[in-house]
């Protein structure tokens, strides 16, 4: 489009930022952003949330935050990639500023999506009791992927009891996920609980849970 001197829109532009998120490609994210500024294409919401999107998705926390700051206003959808940033930074009273920011500043209902960033934000720095309290606190009732997210924590921190409360509240919605009865079995073996270990394997022969086959896969280019 540059080279044929087609001028683009918006929508062009928010789609590239779109694709350089999904890619990483933080240099050309930032090419496009300068091209923004030098050629006054119009930063409306949309723009602007690709933006800090695209930011998030590259580890360029700062910079999401700093547009954020400047007064760009945030969908919904961008506070998933501003929360699931400050997870990976570690930034926890940040994250949370900006969680409480979205009703109160922004006018934003948090959804499932955003209360599930706030507990891995939390149980991925190790606080695990403030994850719990933070899911028995939801007005919404938390799905399996919140559960999941506190297991998984409990299991890299070796906290046994609050793998044992999310795999049973796992087991309630979701009996036939293998990953469940897998996570607290790994759990226990890291804790030399080999006795419990064997028996939630037992379990799921039991109950008939399958645990799916391997697989990957490879991209070649040509």
């Amino acid at each position: 489009m540059m080279v044929a001197k087609v001028v683009p829109d918006e929508v062009t532009v928010a789609t590239v930022l779109s694709a350089c998120a999904n890619l990483g490609a933080l240099d050309v994210g930032q090419a496009v952003h300068d091209y923004i500024y030098k050629h006054r294409v119009q930063a409306d919401a949309y723009v602007g949330n690709s933006l800090i999107h695209m930011y998030c998705k590259c580890g360029a926390v700062e910079r999401a935050l700093e547009m954020v700051k400047e007064g760009v206003q945030p969908t919904s959808g961008c506070f998933v990639g501003v929360l699931f940033a400050c997870a990976h930074a570690g930034w926890v009273d940040k994250g949370l500023e900006y969680f409480e920011s979205m009703e109160k500043v922004h006018g934003l209902m948090p959804e499932m999506k955003h209360y599930g960033c706030v507990v891995d934000l939390l149980s991925r720095s190790g606080y695990l009791e403030r994850a719990y309290e933070f899911i028995n606190r939801m007005p919404v009732k938390p799905d399996v992927v919140v559960w999941r997210i506190l297991l998984s924590s409990s299991k890299l921190h070796g906290n046994v009891v609050l793998a044992e409360i999310a795999t049973n509240k796992l087991l309630e919605l979701d009996p036939s996920n293998s990953g469940n009865y897998v996570l607290l079995s790994n759990t226990y073996a890291s804790s030399d609980r080999w006795d419990a270990a064997t028996k939630m394997r037992e379990l799921m022969e039991e109950n008939d849970v399958q645990k799916p086959s391997g697989w990957s896969s490879i991209e070649v280019y040509r």
